[in-house]
């Protein structure tokens, strides 16, 4: 059982049974300050106050000079274009936990660059599914996102599976207070080398979608790992993280690209899964008497074999992906490891909103799967490519319509 300091900014509380809710089909309307998805909620007949909207905590929570919790109907408004806030879905009967909260981003002064009134986290964000389209502020809130996998194939979307994880307790007021399975974790590949064809990459990471945070998140020495440089050469800054009674020490690092691959073999990891899915797209391995020095991902000494969905993300600029790096032992990533062992390895980190500007993201809860798209456009000094599930039948492609012909990689020099 959690302590309730321990968890930060991880906590939230939900009953036991599904919460009634009420969710028309408009776009909500978010702001963007500070980069995360920000609009405005009612607790019961109360007045309007902001909130984020954060996959990465998994208890709703609510400013309150004191610790308590409440059982009210929340509803979340949208804004217009014209700036006016419009009530788009409401959630009866939530069990909020009240606490003292501050705000979220930089330390400006002892106090977070953006103040907030609360954290809508995983116990309600789970009862439906969520798109975040960051490049037109807004997100849809829908009971399921329609379409099968299939379908999301031919569409060449990166669709990446995985239910919630994690869940758990803490003390509260001398009593022990359950809290959901909310985590969604995706597996990356944070290889930072310009690679050939025929490279293998590495730098197998998993991270913890957080919409909450906007710089992405690593250890130490998952950084160190993935990049073979040494992180925070220069000074320690303090960050707030939403829900967090105090700032946490970080530096900004940078990342030239990210791949974020589904799971389609169990003996494979992110990185192999982006290289059988390379491969794959070409038509196969090569022979070992084409290419002796490539070890194909496949079993059994076959060519070709089924290989996850993939989305690859790339900086054009020299200013790179942005990542904040806390030290290994900082409590906010020891706790979120804690909950989910022994089921998931210890993450690495947290995805934040910084990677939603470049795509639409759909998190379906209900079916436990992810859908990534490109944003159309693209951000400026940000390239994306996604590459959808691919399978054989009979030794041939199942080529979904979308990808051009399979066009062999270049022979060896």
């Amino acid at each position: 059982m959690h302590r309730l300091a321990s968890l930060g900014v991880l906590l939230a509380v939900v009953g036991c049974d599904e919460e009634p809710l009420q969710i028309d089909r408009f776009p909500i309307g978010i702001h963007l300050d500070g980069g995360v998805p920000t609009l405005l909620a009612q607790v019961g007949d109360g007045g309007l106050t902001p909130v984020v909207i954060d996959t990465g905590s998994p208890l709703t929570l609510i400013a309150n000079p004191s610790i308590s919790r409440e059982n009210a109907a929340l509803t979340l408004y949208g804004f217009t274009a014209a700036g006016v806030a419009v009530p788009r879905a409401r959630f009866d009967a939530v069990t909020l936990l009240e606490l003292p909260l501050a705000g979220v981003g930089p330390d400006v002064g002892g106090v977070p660059a953006l103040p907030l009134g609360g954290v809508v986290g995983g116990d309600v964000l789970r009862q439906v599914a969520v798109r975040f389209d960051a490049a037109r502020q807004r997100i849809f809130l829908l009971p399921t996102v329609p379409g099968s996998d299939e379908s999301f194939a031919q569409a060449c979307a990166a669709l990446l599976h995985g239910g919630a994880h994690g869940g758990g307790s803490f003390a509260l007021d001398n009593g022990v207070v359950d809290f959901p399975a909310t985590r969604v974790v995706l597996g990356a590949c944070v290889d930072q080398r310009a690679l050939g064809p025929y490279e293998r990459p590495r730098g197998d990471a998993l991270f913890v979608l957080a919409t909450g945070i906007y710089p992405s998140v690593m250890s130490r020495s998952a950084f160190a790992r993935v990049t073979g440089a040494a992180a925070c050469p220069g000074p320690l800054r303090p960050y707030w993280f939403p829900g967090g009674a105090a700032p946490v020490s970080v530096c900004e690092e940078r990342l030239a690209r990210l791949t974020l691959a589904d799971d389609a073999a169990d003996d494979r990891g992110p990185c192999d899964e982006a290289f059988a899915n390379r491969l794959m797209a070409a038509g196969g391995c090569p022979g070992p008497l084409e290419r002796p020095d490539v070890k194909c991902p496949c079993q059994d000494g076959t060519t070709r074999c089924t290989a996850g969905a993939t989305l690859e993300l790339e900086s054009a600029t020299a200013e790179g992906l942005p990542v904040l790096v806390v030290a290994d032992d900082e409590p906010l990533l020891q706790a979120l490891r804690d909950e989910l062992r022994p089921g998931i390895a210890d993450v690495d980190g947290l995805l934040g909103a910084s990677l939603l500007g470049a795509l639409v993201v759909d998190v379906d809860y209900p079916r436990a799967r992810v859908i990534l798209r490109c944003a159309d456009p693209p951000p400026p000094g940000v390239s994306c490519r996604t590459s959808p599930h691919l399978a054989f039948q009979d030794e041939e492609l199942d080529h979904p319509a979308c990808l051009p012909d399979a066009a062999p990689l270049p022979p060896p020099p």
